[in-house]
């Protein structure tokens, strides 16, 4: 039998978004943090600048440390995200927003969703659905990606670790989460 004690209380602040937590195991969890939503822009850079310069948005993984009874953030992955960067999509509007502003091409801000799975050599995956800011005015109504990413469970840190896209969502559509079938390859 298992026990998890204490969740992390580093996440009750104003600069972490916690959205979703998977336990890789009692002493490991992984939480989707999904950016704060501000839609700062600069348009000398085509960047949503406070997206891009978030510490904590994007896969936190969290260790349990059994000598101070409490959990410690390890690193936060955040590598092949592209936060704060706008993407196209086939369809969507392209140019400002007239209500708003801003760009109508939305931007990663975090992740959301996440399930994963333990892999045989000591890696787990873990897959996510992104959260996103743009000038639509309707957080989380963007098209968004399901991505994947490969962790070491020994890791001290996460280099090397990047995110892949599985799919991203079309015009008019909106990817709202993931699961996990054991026995499935992908």
């Amino acid at each position: 039998m298992c026990i998890l004690r204490g969740f992390p209380t580093a996440l009750k602040s104003k600069t972490f978004f916690p959205y979703g937590v998977w336990f890789a195991n009692p002493t490991t969890a992984y939480v989707a943090d999904e950016g704060d939503g501000d839609t700062t822009f600069d348009p000398a850079t085509n960047t949503y600048t406070t997206a891009a310069s978030q510490k904590g948005a994007g896969l936190q993984k969290w260790i349990y440390d059994s000598v101070s009874s409490s959990w410690k953030l390890a690193y936060t992955l955040q590598s092949g995200l592209d936060l704060g960067t706008p993407y196209t999509v086939a369809g969507y509007p392209t140019g400002n927003n007239a209500a708003t502003g801003l760009p109508w091409s939305p931007a990663t801000d975090g992740l959301r969703n996440i399930t994963g799975r333990i892999n045989p050599d000591g890696t787990a995956t873990i897959w996510a659905t992104t959260a996103t800011v743009s000038g639509n005015a309707d957080p989380g109504a963007d098209p968004n990606k399901v991505v994947a990413i490969t962790d070491r469970l020994d890791a001290a840190t996460g280099a090397g670790a990047t995110f892949g896209t599985i799919r991203s969502a079309g015009f008019g559509e909106v990817l709202r989460g993931v699961t996990f079938t054991p026995g499935t390859n992908r």
